[in-house]
Formats: structure tokens, C-alpha cells, sequence
């Protein structure tokens, strides 16, 4: 298989109700949900919000595994960077419903440093890992779903249908193009490397960071050209060159504006739960 037989992190067409969807009542139910998901802290009221975006990315927009690889790593990536911080959140001030002496038990201590203080794991730190992990996922789902599932010529007409600047549809465009294309690059670029001998075993730090510059050099040759191939690709078709013309309009219909509607009712409910009833809060 060529470079471009493997989709990394880009639209893939498929027959499916999400990749029929406008962009736009699209965009605003997976961003809505996701920043609602954000503002809680209770595993119990983001987890029916993950749910429901595995439901749409697996069984409804049927993205493979292998194409959400990359975003299961960074997922993962993200909760132990992040780790570290359960074993400092033991106050009683963070919690506002869960009975606080509960969630301050402590069930590992750790010890006392310097400068940072006490560090051990607690029921409540644990709790706020598990929030932390089911909040990084549901974005990162959200994400893919916009990526795989949506057409950027249809995004990029219905913007430039409302006028949008030339400049924020070319970031639009290169967001769409330079890094799942890159990605592609730097995967075959390692690939070739260690078929040549290169080694980039973790288990010799030193030698992969020496080696290393046998990946970058020819991956920053690479983005030069992806650069200028793009440069040129954006003005071949138009960009900057006055009123551009398409083959067909993107219009919102009826039904995508109460699409639309229910998602910001929604969220200004789910919002305004957190700071009235404390939906959400630990």
C-alpha cells in the first residue's frame, strides 16, 4: 500500500446518518456536549456524555479502531500526565455533594516533600482521575467524530457562503490537510528507518535520541514541500482571489436548526444545573 492508502486522523466517506449531517448543527452537538462535559467533576453525569459519543462514533459513524489508534494513545498520554495530580487533591473545600470526610480517606500516603507538600491518594483524588479520563476521551471522541465523518470542502463552503475571511478558511483548510498528511509522512519516514536498521527501542533512551535526527531530518524536508504543495493547492482554487463560486450551497434546513436549538437548550440547562443545583460536582 502507498502513504495514501492509510487514513490518519482525516475524513473517510461512508454511508452513514453522521457523515450526511450539515457540519454546522454537527460541530455545535459535539462541541456543546463536550464543554458541558468539561465544566463537571462527577464521573456519573459525564459518562452518559461519553457514552453517547462512542455510540455515535463506533455503531452509527463506524470509525474503525485503527483510525481512532492515534487518539487512544493521546487519551492515555493524557491521564498520566495528569496522574500525578491525584495525590495532591485531598482538601475538604472540593467537594460540594459527596460527603467530604469520605472522600478525604486516605488510602496510600505517599510522604511529605519539599515545596510540593503532602502527596497521597485519596478516594476523592481517585474519583477526579476517573472524571479527568472520561473527560480527555470525551473530547478526543468528539474530535474524531468531526474529522472522520466530515467533508472539509462542505465545511469550507458553507464559511465562505457566510462571508468568512480568506485567511480563517485557509487555516480551516490546512488544519484539515497538513497533519493528517504529515502524520502519514512520519509514520512511513520510521517505517523506512527501521527497515535501514534504525533503532527506536525505548530501551535505549541515548541511541533513540542520537537516531532520532534521521527521522526529523527527512520529516522536516517533508513539511517544506507539504508547505508549499498546500500553498499551492489553496491558490489553485481560489483562495484570495475574490468571489468564489461552488457547485453546491450548503444550507441550513429545518430540521439542523432545531438540531441546532436543542443542543444550546441543552447545554444552557446542563450549565446552569452546575451553578444552581451542582449537577456535576464532586
Amino acid at each position: 500500500m502507498g502513504i495514501l492508502d492509510h487514513p490518519m486522523l482525516e475524513y473517510v466517506y461512508k454511508d452513514t446518518l453522521m457523515h450526511k449531517m450539515h457540519p454546522v448543527p454537527k460541530i455545535i452537538l459535539l462541541a456543546s456536549l463536550t464543554l458541558l462535559a468539561q465544566f463537571y467533576f462527577d464521573p456519573w453525569f459525564i459518562l452518559p456524555i461519553l457514552i453517547f459519543m462512542i455510540i455515535l462514533a463506533k455503531p452509527i459513524a463506524r470509525i474503525p479502531n485503527s483510525w481512532l489508534l492515534p487518539m487512544y494513545l493521546i487519551g492515555l498520554m493524557s491521564i498520566l500526565e495528569r496522574g500525578y495530580n491525584a495525590a495532591f487533591i485531598y482538601g475538604a473545600g472540593y467537594y460540594r455533594v459527596y460527603p467530604a470526610s469520605w472522600m478525604v480517606t486516605t488510602l496510600l500516603y505517599i510522604g511529605n516533600f519539599p515545596v510540593i507538600g503532602v502527596a497521597k491518594i485519596t478516594i476523592g483524588g481517585l474519583v477526579w482521575l476517573l472524571s479527568m479520563a472520561l473527560r480527555y476521551f470525551t473530547a478526543l471522541f468528539a474530535v474524531s467524530i468531526v474529522l472522520y465523518t466530515t467533508d472539509p470542502s462542505d465545511l469550507m463552503h458553507y464559511l465562505a457562503s457566510k462571508n468568512v475571511s480568506k485567511n480563517a478558511l485557509f487555516i480551516v483548510f490546512a488544519g484539515f490537510n497538513f497533519f493528517p498528511i504529515l502524520l502519514r509522512y512520519a509514520a512511513t519516514i520510521m517505517d523506512a528507518q527501521q527497515l535501514r536498521g534504525v533503532e527506536l527501542s525505548i530501551k535505549s533512551p541515548i541511541k533513540t535520541i542520537n537516531n532520532l535526527a534521521r527521522i526529523f531530518h527527512p520529516l522536516i524536508m517533508r513539511v517544506t514541500m507539504l508547505a508549499d504543495t498546500l500553498t499551492l493547492s489553496a491558490s489553485i482554487r481560489g483562495f484570495g482571489s475574490g468571489k468564489s463560486s461552488y457547485l453546491r450551497e450548503m444550507k441550513l434546513a429545518i430540521l439542523d436548526k432545531i438540531i441546532i436549538a436543542i443542543n444550546i437548550a441543552v447545554f444552557i440547562a446542563g450549565f446552569l444545573g452546575l451553578l444552581f443545583f451542582n449537577w456535576g460536582a464532586l
